[in-house]
């Protein structure tokens, strides 16, 4: 059985992967924290997460880092705030997989660019597209998961690159 816990699953994200999460056979889901919605049931906040496994008996906790010790975590954080908890984890004999933007750049340049947030360190992760990377994620202790509008740029234009068909600039318009 694999172990896991979602950092900040209250919102969306973190909703989904309970969904998803709650149905695979071999996972075991240990926590998943909140520290507003502690001791508040997940189906109470992911209403439509109801009669699904054995969510209805789940609750959110606020776990401080240091108590975590699942086989993977997922930060379902806002950008800014896994800078803070991915280090910690990092230290650790944990996988992590990274659901917002704070690793997803090897240039933190291009991070505080975008984000307009200060960095405050690079660690070593692969980007998370397992149709480009697969072998590569499998060996990484962390994944910076890439966001809906690259994933589905780059896995539109990844082939097409790959067989010399398009060798110009790219612009890419996504809404």
């Amino acid at each position: 059985m694999i172990t896991i816990s979602i950092i900040g699953g209250t919102g969306y994200t973190g909703g989904e992967l309970l969904r998803i999460l709650s149905n695979h056979p071999k996972v075991e889901i240990e926590h998943i924290t909140s520290r507003k919605l502690d001791g508040k049931g997940i189906t109470k906040v992911h209403t439509n997460l109801k009669g699904i496994g054995n969510l209805d008996n789940l609750i959110f906790k606020e776990v401080p880092i240091e108590n975590i010790d699942s086989d993977f975590v997922f930060c379902a954080t806002p950008h800014g705030v896994s800078m803070e908890i991915v280090p910690k984890l990092y230290e650790r004999d944990i996988k992590i997989i990274d659901l917002s933007g704070d690793y997803r750049f090897e240039n933190i340049n291009i991070y505080e660019e975008w984000y307009n947030l200060k960095h405050t360190g690079k660690l070593k992760s692969i980007y998370g597209l397992p149709e480009i990377h697969r072998e590569d994620i499998k060996k990484e202790k962390l994944v910076a998961n890439p966001g809906c509008f690259p994933t589905g740029a780059i896995l539109l234009l990844a082939p097409l690159i790959k067989e010399g068909i398009i060798e110009d600039r790219i612009i890419i318009d996504s809404k």
